[in-house]
């Protein structure tokens, strides 16, 4: 049966396009209303499964206070639908512990799972209150150890929980003096045996004619206590986390800032090389040779904090064969690992422990494919990419064909039907229950990083094979650019836009000795207006990344809308991100750069440098 949910919203056009929506969806809409004192009357009498509650509304109250009223007197689940993204409007609203918050304007897809989450959390919690009002009498009398005293202090009843955690048979325990039996020390039980248990217990006192006997509930506290160490492990965990991202942020800051001055200094020597001479031209040698390095420390403190990752060459052979273990553990009794690898397989660069996350994530995934069991292979060759398989892929689109290593892994599991084929690689997207949605989104991310790519090879049925490309390693070589032809005589144009103004004067100079004319703007928002204007005339743009109003990716975006071939050279001091590595007819410069690294830049792009 479909979910009915009530709507309050006071505007008539978005109630009428909410209520079209939820209907294309399959739910039911039981109501529709515009103030909150009729919401509230409609709650009551028709008690929906949802209300999608707007919070600036019509009546004397506002959403937030009748989501309150709702969650304090109705069991109804509640979804806040609003504009208001402030602060403030926000930690109002949480205070309602709504089911949802969904801010305008929205996608179906959103809306859609907003609902699901809501209903799936709401039902979850009622079937959770009543197994635990259910089961809180029978757990009581069951889970925990019970010891019965008559009115001379002897035991006269034991259950077998207390039989258990004490060591003492019935047979045995019974009429022997309660502390005979139970031996505390302090919030500690010696077992017979000798060995400790820690307790929690509780003594009551039976009242009768001839005196008083006992009663007393105790219960083993070994896996309390040790869940709480893991707890206290877990937090500890997440507070070094939190403070390694605050210390990513102020290492993407710092390391922003910094390359902007060394991209300065370093530039500015480039410009002066070959107007030198003798000590002087070793001494420009030596400061380029110091912002290199100064550059360095940049990468390894981003490196550190996170936000960037150390590549490194490495034998894909070596670890798998050191993986091994950490792939076992993903495995269930019922599974086995298969691990085959070419005897003479190149090295890849790469950072380990991304590359374990890709295997891991991975192994993961063809287990849960085999509920019944089976073998999971995995097979690492050498593979020469060609263009229609490259073309074919579903992640890594653009990567060039070539020489790669090819990571295989199998299943004979469910398969995977065609139409959820895309939908893989969406975070917290799963097909299966007790699946967690992450981990080909994982996948994904980590061959951004490493300029991978996968494609997938499944029939519902008949199993699956995914397939990881891996590049080789190789030492690149850098090819200076054609020299600039007699034949391109007309005047080429760039179009800088840098927030930094002495970076933005840099690039200008050196641009002008690639024989270009060049206009400077300070953000993305007057870029990208420049380029409506005068785009047909451009023949370059170099954008920095992180500038105010608009920044660069923005920026990218909506030139490549109006103009996809422009070349675009990015340039920006901290790594290159997944959109940077897949925006076409663009390269990549990482500050600080030099005269002939920009050279090189512009013959990558195929334009002309004088």
């Amino acid at each position: 049966m479909s979910s009915r949910i009530l709507i309050m919203e006071d505007e008539a056009l978005i109630a009428a396009d909410l209520e079209d929506r939820l209907l294309s969806m399959g739910y039911d809409v039981c109501a529709v209303c515009d103030e909150t004192a009729e919401a509230w009357k409609l709650l009551n009498e028709l008690k929906p499964d949802l209300a999608l509650l707007d919070i600036r509304v019509r009546g004397a109250q506002d959403g937030i206070e009748l989501g309150g009223r709702v969650r304090r007197e109705l069991d109804i689940p509640f979804i806040f639908l609003t504009a208001h993204a402030d602060e403030a409007t926000l930690a109002k609203a949480r205070e309602t512990e709504p089911a949802g918050y969904v801010l305008k304007p929205f996608h179906d897809r959103e809306l859609r799972a907003a609902i699901e989450i809501a209903l799936s959390r709401h039902h979850s919690l009622v079937k959770t209150r009543t197994m635990e009002r259910w089961l809180s009498t029978t757990l009581s009398s069951i889970a925990d150890g019970v010891l019965a005293t008559d009115l001379r202090g002897r035991i006269n009843f034991i259950n077998d929980a207390a039989e258990r955690i004490t060591g003492w048979p019935a047979a045995e325990a019974l009429g022997q003096p309660l502390d005979s039996v139970f031996r505390l020390e302090g919030q500690t039980l010696r077992r017979r045996s000798g060995t400790e248990v820690p307790l929690e217990y509780s003594l009551a006192p039976i009242q009768d004619q001839g005196g008083v006997a006992q009663v007393l509930v105790f219960r083993d506290c070994t896996q309390k206590l040790q869940a709480q160490a893991e707890k206290d492990r877990l937090l500890q965990q997440v507070q070094d986390a939190q403070r390694l991202e605050s210390l990513g942020v102020l290492a993407a800051g710092v390391s922003h800032d910094f390359n902007n001055l060394l991209g300065i200094i370093r530039g500015n020597v480039s410009l002066l090389e070959g107007q030198l001479s003798g000590g002087m031209q070793q001494s420009l040698h030596e400061i380029d040779l110091a912002t290199q390095r100064a550059s360095l420390l940049c990468s390894q403190m981003l490196a550190f904090a996170g936000q960037a990752q150390q590549a490194a060459e490495l034998d894909l052979a070596d670890l798998l064969k050191s993986s091994r273990v950490l792939l076992e553990a993903s495995l269930t009794p019922e599974h086995r690992l298969q691990i085959k690898v070419d005897p003479v397989l190149p090295s890849i660069q790469g950072e380990s422990s991304q590359v374990q996350q890709v295997l891991v994530a991975l192994v993961r995934n063809a287990v849960e494919a085999m509920t019944e069991g089976g073998t999971v292979g995995i097979y690492a060759r050498s593979h020469q990419l060609t263009a229609e398989e490259a073309a074919g892929l579903v992640q890594g689109h653009g990567i060039a064909p070539g020489l790669y290593v090819e990571l295989e892994v199998c299943d004979q599991g469910e398969g995977i039907a065609e139409e959820n084929l895309p939908k893989l690689f969406e975070p917290f997207y799963t097909s299966r229950f007790h699946g967690r949605g992450l981990g080909l989104w994982a996948v994904a991310g980590a061959l951004r990083r490493h300029a991978g790519g996968l494609r997938i090879e499944s029939r519902v049925g008949q199993g699956s094979r995914f397939f990881v490309y891996f590049p080789v390693s190789v030492r690149p070589t850098i090819q200076a650019p054609p020299p600039s032809t007699a034949s391109e005589n007309r005047v080429r144009r760039a179009l800088v836009v840098d927030d930094e103004p002495s970076m933005c004067f840099l690039v200008e100079r050196m641009l002008r000795r690639c024989e270009f004319e060049v206009i400077c703007v300070e953000d993305g928002l007057q870029g990208l207006e420049h380029v409506q204007q005068h785009g047909a005339g451009l023949d370059l743009v170099v954008m920095d990344l992180v500038m105010p109003r608009m920044g660069g990716r923005e920026a990218i975006v909506a030139i490549r809308r109006l103009y996809p071939d422009l070349p675009i050279v990015i340039i920006s001091g901290n790594e290159p991100g997944h959109q940077e590595q897949q925006t076409p007819r663009a390269v990549f410069l990482r500050k600080p750069f030099s005269l002939a690294e920009m050279r090189v830049a512009l013959g990558q792009l195929q334009v002309q440098a004088g």
